[in-house]
């Protein structure tokens, strides 16, 4: 036993003597690891349309060299920043996709050392689904035929589409649109009758979120105005 415990120390005093010999000025930063916001796996972590990227502290005086770029070569590098903290934020991208993340560490004598690995991950996009302001749901419009229309905006949806049919199930159309670019729409000269409306939003590199709750409204005539009778 005792020698086992010998021999336990003169190992640990190897290791320590290895790495204390070790220039951290170029050697990579072996112990390169991410702590996300939302607690997700190789998947940029959205929160309040801002990333916030985490990793293992050198120590005192260590700065951090910080890249990513659309390309696994980095050519085309999309932020080049020095941080003096282990961790960055940025805002998120407009569109999903992949991108490729790298770091070095910068030593306290201002020596730089070598790039981890690059590693690539996903930006998600998750659009919310539109609010629908007005009209309000059953909402009676008499001898009214046009018909304003107004949603809440949602982040990072680039346009909206907007849809409006005769019946529930959305099989009678009579406006399909893509492409509003605000978050209100007139209808004009509408017919008397019940209409259903559903709007999404659509991301810039055209990912499509989900419809909102369907609202239905109601054109319906005057009240007959009764002349006298002789």
């Amino acid at each position: 036993m005792r020698d086992k415990m010998k021999f336990a120390y003169f190992f640990s005093c190897i290791v320590f003597f290895l790495f204390s010999s070790i220039d951290l000025a170029l050697s990579p930063l072996c112990t390169f690891d991410y702590a996300f916001a939302a607690g997700q796996h190789n998947t940029l972590a959205i929160d309040e349309e801002k990333v916030h990227l985490r990793w293992k502290d050198m120590g005192p005086g260590f700065m951090y060299h910080f890249q990513m770029a659309t390309d696994k070569e980095f050519r085309q590098i999309l932020i080049d920043k020095k941080c003096d903290k282990p961790e960055i934020t940025f805002p998120e991208s407009a569109a999903s996709g992949a991108c490729y993340i790298r770091l070095r560490p910068i030593g306290p004598d201002g020596k730089a050392g070598n790039f981890s690995p690059a590693q690539r991950y996903e930006t998600t996009i998750n659009l919310e689904p539109p609010v629908i302001f007005s009209p309000e749901e059953i909402a009676e419009y008499r001898d009214i035929y046009d018909i304003r229309v107004t949603w809440s905006n949602v982040p990072r949806g680039a346009v909206y589409h907007v849809v409006l049919a005769r019946d529930r199930t959305f099989q009678y159309i009579i406006y399909d649109n893509p492409t509003i670019a605000n978050t209100s729409l007139t209808f004009w000269n509408l017919d008397y009758g019940t209409y259903f409306l559903k709007v999404r939003a659509i991301s810039k590199d055209g990912a499509e979120g989900p419809f909102s709750d369907t609202v239905s409204f109601i054109v319906v005539p005057p009240v007959p105005v009764l002349t006298a009778v002789e």
